[in-house]
């Protein structure tokens, strides 16, 4: 059946180590990875093609350092909609493909949409937040810029949240699905 729900993927032992590679250099080659790892080409290849498949890799992508990629200085900021009609689908869609985005959630009470975006620079954000404010579908946007980043885990589990600045702490997040 095309739409029947997947099993859990179990990650083995190998899938675990392809990660770490990949994590560690996302543009490592299957040759290095499988010389490294001392396993065949074809099983790295086969690997990560099921990794994908089975959207445990859900990209391939790349740590900008923003400083010196331009000689702006790195903003990032939360967006906070509030949308003319509750379809955070609907804008997700929309941003999906933006570099900046970081992250993007649903949420419940009188916010329909918390998105936290990096940039450049703050001219970056002033873009981004005409981009939003633009859209036919979003009745506000406020913008809470980050001041200072104390601690990022990227390697966090899906289910767990990104900590919220001040004053946001009481937001219930709801991540958005990627999958239709």
């Amino acid at each position: 059946m095309a739409n029947s729900p997947q099993k859990p993927f179990k990650l083995n032992n190998t899938d675990r180590l392809i990660l770490g590679l990949l994590r560690e250099d996302a543009r490592m080659n299957i040759s290095e990875m499988a010389a490294r790892l001392n396993i065949s080409r074809t099983t790295v290849k086969n690997r990560i093609d099921l990794l994908c498949e089975r959207n445990v890799i859900k990209r391939f992508t790349i740590e900008l350092d923003t400083e010196h990629a331009q000689n702006g200085v790195p903003s990032s900021a939360f967006f906070i909609l509030q949308l003319k009609r509750r379809m955070c689908r609907l804008i997700y869609e929309k941003i999906r493909g933006w570099p900046e985005l970081v992250q993007a959630w649903s949420l419940s009470g009188q916010n329909d949409m918390l998105i936290l975006v990096r940039t450049v620079d703050n001219d970056g954000i002033e873009n981004l937040r005409s981009k939003l404010i633009r859209d036919s579908e979003i009745l506000n946007v406020e913008t809470v810029m980050v001041l200072s980043e104390w601690i990022r885990k990227p390697d966090q589990p899906e289910e767990k949240t990104t900590a919220l600045p001040k004053g946001l702490e009481n937001l219930q997040l709801t991540p958005l699905q990627t999958g239709a």
